[in-house]
């Protein structure tokens, strides 16, 4: 047992010797130079495309790029996008009737791996020249989104990403309003949707400041949600696990539930609100007029209506 154990222990000197032998002689090869070890950076070069044609949707889609929206000098559509100059990293562009822009991201695994080093971000830039579109779709993997200009939508409007923020603001949709994001936070001023609009994240944070729809539904598992000046023709679900939830001024019925967070708030509006938590305080000074109803329920914690 003990000749068994010498010799793993021999094995595993060896290799630890090899395996600091093979990464002298990579860092040898690179001259030490931390920065040719990542994924050359210096590789990416930008590029610049434009259409003068009046495109009825926009859809987009990216891996890790961030995504901007941005108001046209004038009646073209412009985009500024990077691809590597080995072309692993590059874009497709289809350009019928509507403008679809998709990341191709070719890389092999071991082109991903990145030592002491960040991987630079990069942003796809459109510059569109008008405000109403039939579409308006934008997604990424781990880039940021942000889309600050008066949009007017005449159908449907999809914000997603999983690892990035979404910041989006000034946008009118006929039909429903998504936003979603699972670990990024999400950050809404001055919406308006003709149907339902609906927020969903995970881990980050929900911030909405300005928002008008026939209903809401908004949920976070561990994040908090700030939410003020929203307005609903039905029902304002409002959910989270253990984020906490600040309302000022939103309109009745109104419902909010958390498990372990705290609801806080004022109530801006006369109507019927509801406020569940498990374990956490609920704190939402009741107004004087007749025509409130409130219904606050808490198992451990503590209710505060002054």
């Amino acid at each position: 047992m003990k000749n068994l154990f010498k010799i793993l222990l021999i094995i595993g000197g060896i290799l630890m010797v090899g395996g600091i032998g093979i990464t002298v002689a990579g860092l040898a090869s690179a001259d030490f130079d931390m920065n040719r070890i990542s994924y050359p950076q210096n590789e990416f070069e930008k590029k610049t495309v434009e259409y003068d044609k009046d495109f009825k949707r926009l859809d987009v889609k990216t891996i890790d790029d961030n995504i901007e929206i941005k108001k046209s000098d004038d009646e073209k559509t412009r985009i500024e996008y990077y691809i590597s100059k080995d072309e692993k990293i590059t874009y497709k562009f289809h350009t019928d009737n509507d403008l679809k822009v998709v990341q191709d991201d070719n890389r092999e695994w071991y082109d991903r791996i990145s030592f002491f080093k960040e991987e630079k971000d990069h942003s796809l830039t459109i510059y569109i020249p008008k405000e109403s579109y039939e579409k308006y779709s934008l997604y990424s993997v781990t880039g940021n989104i942000s889309s600050d200009i008066p949009l007017d939508i005449k159908g449907y409007v999809n914000i997603s990403t999983i690892n990035g923020n979404i910041n989006a603001k000034n946008i009118k949709a006929e039909k429903e309003i998504t936003t979603d994001s699972v670990s990024g936070n999400i950050k809404i001023d001055n919406f308006i949707s003709g149907e339902q609009a609906e927020t969903h994240n995970t881990s980050g944070k929900i911030i909405i400041n300005g928002y008008k729809a026939d209903k809401f539904s908004i949920y976070s598992v561990s994040g908090d949600l700030k939410i003020e000046d929203t307005v609903s023709e039905g029902v304002m679900n409002i959910k989270t696990v253990s984020g906490n939830i600040y309302l000022d001024k939103t309109n009745d019925p109104i419902k909010l539930e958390t498990t372990s967070g705290d609801i806080k708030g004022s109530i801006g509006y006369d109507g019927i609100y509801t406020a569940n938590t498990i374990s956490g305080n609920v704190n939402m000074p009741a107004s004087s007029k007749s025509g409130n109803k409130y219904e606050f329920k808490t198992v451990s914690g503590d209710i505060d209506l002054s």
